[in-house]
């Protein structure tokens, strides 16, 4: 029989794990054993809990009850998100198919957009707001089948052996009439060199949506392809409520408990997610994702029983997953030499090299072992990291050190990539307003209590441990820690996120999720109720229930009379997407120009061109490349003091066929020096039309004074003979670069 601790001693150390079992006959359901998991139900019963018949049904019914209110939350609010989405562009009325897939690519943050598809029953690929590729989804075979995928994978292995070996050639051949082949040897999206888009960029989710589209003739027959991709994305939003819903019930041990976090979710949408106008973000797919595994680690905490074992379990599968992950894209170098694969790597080492041997009482022998054991996993750390990095030898990450040193004040920060960092808005810290709201919306004002309570009795478990180590199993049952695994894994892992919000201010999205679900934990906790109660003389478990119930209810009441009105008013908002301008250089570029031509411009803007016409590109906002950074910075000289000259040699390099030119760049007004204009001036050395002060910048001997983009208005015949005028609207222009060929016929005539 375990060890039953006094109630002293669970008031001390909040919780109790006096987890109660029962015979095979006896009815347990989710709500008892989660009762049970709540521990600090001693202080109340002097012995086993009784389970009549009773309990039993009215468990049951709870449970039910739960369930349907919680898929029920999920369904309104995918059903919610898309009204509001439908409201603000009036999508599904537009009838011009180009024009849809413009508007849903230019839904407020095109740099990020996803994955689109194209007319003519294909799919349009564009990932971080360039469109990559474009294949065709075979109609006769089952991509889920199991053979299919393994015969996919033996191709694929076989196509890259040795020329020497025999039936290679052969094989290649077969290999070329393949449907991913144009995946893997894409010329479109980057119009100089030839890359695999399934080793660059994260598309499997829309390889996915393919297959699903392609296989489900209920599907294809009922909605276009993209009608079909945004019903999917809010479906998925609405299991990511559902998860946080699960998340807060499984923590509160009550739905009540998982109701409110899912209308703190809701009520602070502003700050919790932007989906609805953004949707073809990656963070559409990777933060449901990241909650679901969420909630997996925290059911997975509270069944492991072996102490400190199952934050090892852990980290072996991360360190086994991204390895896989890696092959999977084609061996991305970014993460096989990612900080999270050494990190996993070396935290396994170091659990199984030095194992917790310390034994009895004595606290500075127990905090040098640990110090010597955190020293060991550092060491191990950057063995890894380094070695990894050299044998791979990839720079592409480099870009992230240098704008995390530049934001410190590590660095000057002058290079071109970092500039673009650290002059967007969402990548600067994060201001006091967003704590403001979050509070005036309630969540922060619950969650802070909650998340300092949560990490001092973690922190004063985590020295009594050390003070007085035990090696007795059932009376290490007494520490926080260890009977409450799952509330510590939240609590730091939410103190990360909330350090990583802080430092980059588009984090939050990932942060401020468990924010809600903790902030619901700390209104219905019910061992934080018991012992609170129990100082009153309040005992009986029932009427403890009761109040910290009502409690939930008060709360949400007043989250739903705050929050209401503000949504009602935004579902009764109708708006429509206009954008004439853009609308007219998509149906130039379809029109005017050869299937194969290749354009330059702004990296936003290209995304709309490869997804609305499928033409090449010569750049895009996928900064995860060296060489593809450098070649934005080179093809970004339009916008800076260069020479007609200078600008025709680099396009001719990389082999534009069109530049588009946006006057909104190149008349850009001042800001503080973050306009483009102004990043090239600083990373090329000249001096900016304006300084932060608002004073101009006088020019030296020799330096160009106008730029490019102001200069080449002029058509002069000089300049004709490199760049010549094809169309012009209010916003944009586009210059054709001359060949030497179509110069001398210009000038003939």
């Amino acid at each position: 029989m375990r060890k039953r601790l006094s109630g002293a001693e669970e008031e001390s150390f909040g919780s109790g794990d006096n987890k109660q079992t029962t015979s095979r006959g006896e009815c347990q359901t989710l709500e008892t054993v989660q009762n049970s998991r709540d521990g600090d139900s001693s202080p109340f019963q002097d012995g086993e809990p009784e389970v009549d018949t009773l309990s039993c049904y009215l468990g049951h019914v709870n449970f039910i009850l739960g369930t349907v209110v919680m898929c029920l939350v999920g369904a309104v609010y995918a059903w919610y998100l898309y009204t509001l989405h439908e409201n603000r562009l009036w999508f599904s009325n537009i009838m011009r198919l180009p024009v849809a897939l413009f508007t849903f690519a230019n839904t407020r943050s095109i740099r990020n957009s996803g994955f689109c598809f194209c007319p003519e029953r294909r799919w349009r690929e564009k990932y971080r707001s360039e469109q990559k590729q474009v294949f065709t989804i075979p109609t006769t075979k089952c991509w889920f089948s199991p053979i299919f995928l393994a015969r996919l994978y033996i191709k694929l292995f076989l196509y890259y052996l040795p020329e020497a070996l025999p039936y290679g050639d052969n094989m290649r051949l077969q290999l070329t009439s393949f449907r991913w082949y144009n995946l893997q040897h894409d010329t479109t999206t980057e119009s100089w060199r030839t890359i695999n888009v399934l080793n660059r960029f994260n598309i499997y989710q829309e390889v996915l949506l393919a297959a699903m589209y392609r296989n489900f003739p209920f599907i294809s027959d009922y909605l276009s392809p993209i009608i079909f991709y945004i019903h999917f994305i809010f479906a998925l939003h609405g299991i990511y409520l559902i998860t946080l819903f699960g998340l807060g019930w499984l923590l509160g041990n009550s739905w009540l408990s998982g109701l409110l976090a899912s209308a703190f979710y809701v009520c602070n949408r502003s700050h919790t997610t932007r989906v609805d106008f953004t949707v073809p973000l990656r963070e559409s797919f990777a933060i449901p994702i990241l909650y679901v595994q969420l909630f997996s680690v925290t059911l997975y905490l509270r069944s492991s029983a072996k102490e400190g074992r199952e934050v090892e379990s852990l980290l072996m599968s991360i360190a086994i997953i991204l390895p896989l992950v890696a092959f999977m894209q084609f061996n991305n170098a970014m993460l096989k030499a990612s900080v999270a694969q050494s990190f996993s790597l070396a935290a396994c080492l170091q659990l199984h090299l030095l194992p917790d041997v310390s034994k009895g009482p004595g606290f500075f022998k127990n905090l040098f072992w640990n110090c010597h054991r955190l020293l060991h996993a550092t060491g191990y750390f950057l063995f890894f990291y380094l070695i990894t990095k050299y044998l791979i030898g990839t720079e592409d990450d480099g870009h992230i050190f240098r704008f995390l040193s530049s934001k410190f004040d590590y660095s000057n920060g002058s290079e071109f990539d970092v500039l673009l960092y650290m002059c967007n808005a969402a990548f600067q810290f994060m201001p006091w307003t967003t704590l403001e709201e979050l509070n005036r919306g309630v969540v922060f004002l619950c969650y802070l209590p909650t998340m300092f309570g949560l990490l001092v009795i973690t922190m004063v478990t985590t020295v009594h441990k050390i003070w007085t180590k035990v090696d007795d199993a059932s009376a290490a049952r007494q520490y926080f820690i260890t009977s409450n695994p799952e509330l510590c894994y939240h609590a730091m892992q939410s103190a990360l996120f909330g350090v990583m919000a802080w430092v980059v201010m588009r984090m939050k999205y990932v942060w401020t999720p468990q924010v809600c679900v903790i902030a619901a934990f700390g209104v219905s906790c019910r061992s934080t109720w018991r012992v609170v109660l129990a100082k009153v003389g309040v005992e009986s478990k029932w009427l403890v229930d009761i109040i910290r119930n009502s409690v939930v209810v008060i709360v949400l009441s007043l989250l739903v009379s705050r929050s209401l009105p503000t949504m009602s008013s935004e579902l009764e908002i109708l708006r429509e997407f206009y954008d004439p301008d853009t609308v007219e250089l998509m149906h130039w570029i379809n029109q005017q120009t050869p299937q194969e031509a290749s354009f330059s411009g702004s990296m936003q803007l290209l995304a709309g061109v490869k997804l609305c016409t499928g033409r090449k590109l010569t750049n895009h906002p996928h900064f995860e490349d060296k060489m593809l950074r450098n070649v934005t910075f080179q093809l970004y000289q339009v916008y800076a003091k260069r020479s007609v000259k200078e600008v025709y040699d680099i396009h001719s390099e990389i082999g534009t066929d069109f530049i588009i030119l946006e006057d909104s760049i190149c008349l850009a007004r001042s800001n503080q020096g973050c306009r483009l204009i102004d990043i090239m001036d600083v990373t090329n050395g000249h001096p900016p039309d304006y300084t932060k002060e608002g004073r101009r910048e006088e020019a030296g001997p020799g330096t160009i004074r106008e730029r490019f983009c102001e200069v080449i208005r002029r058509q002069t015949p000089e300049q004709v003979q490199y760049f010549k005028r094809v169309f012009q609207n209010k916003t944009f222009r586009i210059y054709q670069v001359m060949s030497v060929t179509t110069t001398t016929q210009i000038l003939a005539q």
